[in-house]
């Protein structure tokens, strides 16, 4: 039986996703959705949102972070998430302010 709590599972790809997904047992229990960089190694049963992977070093980086803040808005808009727990990286930042905008929990594992 799965409590009413939702929880947004977000993390860049590779090892900071790796981690994250040691979590994955949580969505038995609660309501979970990752938000993360679009990569292969992932389990068809869950809902994703995917993200655009940037690099600040990128010339057209400050473009391509308004667009991750604007998508991170439409994402936490549509499914209010009660906590955020990410493992980190350039592409969960939005994410977590607009979860401390909100006053939501944030969890962050290091």
């Amino acid at each position: 039986m799965k409590k009413n709590l939702k929880i947004c599972l977000v993390a860049s790809s590779g090892g900071h996703l790796e981690e994250l997904k040691r979590l994955s047992n949580l969505c038995d229990y609660f309501d979970c959705f990752y938000m993360t960089e679009k990569t292969n190694n992932l389990k068809k049963d869950i809902n994703y949102y995917f993200v655009s992977q940037i690099n600040r070093k990128e010339f057209f980086f400050i473009f391509k972070f308004i667009i991750l803040i604007i998508k991170s808005i439409f994402i936490f808009l549509k499914e209010k998430p009660d906590y955020v727990i990410s493992t980190g990286a350039l592409a969960t930042y939005p994410i977590c302010r607009i979860a401390k905008f909100f006053k939501k929990k944030v969890i962050y594992i290091q």
